[in-house]
């Protein structure tokens, strides 16, 4: 649990912000949302709370059981690289990669055999040739349905970087079972003015040197005028963290990863189990 909490924040006050993480969060194995979590949803709405994704995922890999979701209006996208309107697709924030931080990990990406994944104006990019065989990089079953929905193919992933330099909201690296997770994420950070993060284990992700679903998420009840204690977050990932930190009320999943049990203020039921509408009627309703 959070060893402090910042002053004037009180877990059992009043939620005037719910930011929801998706895959692990309010998404279930079978990726659609629980009927007792978008019922809570869809009433906090009602009651005037502002109702947020924010995902690692990028504005078109947003899946449509949790757009459906009546009151969700607003997305935070790719770790915290765009926050967008959703009735137009608007951009109301953005916070993307330097040019010089791409061209650093462009240089250490050409190294690895990985497959890379380039996050552009809301679209997902993969090099076609990688997109052709999944099962050589260890993406497969659902992992692979999922990339081979949402990612568009190029030819030459890295010349694509270059001409869209200054629209890179994220970088995701897909990992093999061997590689060492550890070290790859140093090496990344090393390379400065980044973010690395993880959403789940076979991935690394990198943002801009002060890109975070925090950020992102405080820009946002900045906007709508919620003091910072009223915000209620909901993760499983390392890439929830930083968003969990900031928030007055953190809400871990049951199936998180360690980090984000020993962060949490409550620890609700699994995504399969309807965590997300549990603590929302906790809390919010």
């Amino acid at each position: 649990m959070k060893d402090e909490r910042k002053k004037g924040e009180n877990i059992s006050g009043k939620v005037g912000l719910i930011a929801l993480d998706l895959d692990g969060t309010t998404l279930r194995s079978d990726r659609q949302v629980g009927k007792r979590t978008s019922t809570a949803l869809t009433e906090a709405a009602r009651k005037g709370v502002h109702v947020v994704i924010a995902t690692g995922r990028s504005l078109y890999s947003l899946p449509k059981e949790a757009l459906e979701v009546e009151g969700i209006k607003y997305a935070i996208t790719s770790n915290g690289a765009k926050i967008v309107r959703l009735a137009d697709h608007e951009i109301i924030y953005s916070n993307c990669l330097s040019r010089s931080a791409v061209r650093r990990i462009a240089e250490l990406l050409k190294k690895l055999p990985n497959v890379v994944e380039i996050f552009v104006d809301g679209q997902a990019y993969a090099e076609r040739s990688k997109l052709k065989n999944l099962e050589k990089y260890g993406i497969s079953g659902l992992s692979a349905e999922y990339v081979m929905n949402t990612r568009k193919p190029v030819d030459g992933i890295f010349e694509f970087m270059e001409e869209h330099i200054d629209e890179i909201e994220n970088i995701n690296v897909r990992l093999k079972a061997e590689d060492d997770k550890k070290t790859l994420w140093e090496m990344f950070e090393a390379s400065g003015d980044v973010t690395v993060t993880s959403s789940f284990m076979q991935n690394i992700e990198i943002g801009g040197g002060t890109t975070s679903k925090a950020s992102a998420m405080i820009a946002l009840a900045d906007m709508f005028g919620v003091p910072h204690g009223q915000i209620m977050a909901c993760g499983d990932g390392l890439n929830d963290l930083a968003m969990l930190h900031a928030a007055g009320i953190a809400v871990a999943m049951k199936n998180s990863v360690q980090e984000v049990l020993e962060t949490a203020d409550f620890i609700t039921e699994d995504n399969d189990h309807d965590g997300v509408g549990i603590a929302v009627e906790k809390f919010a309703l």
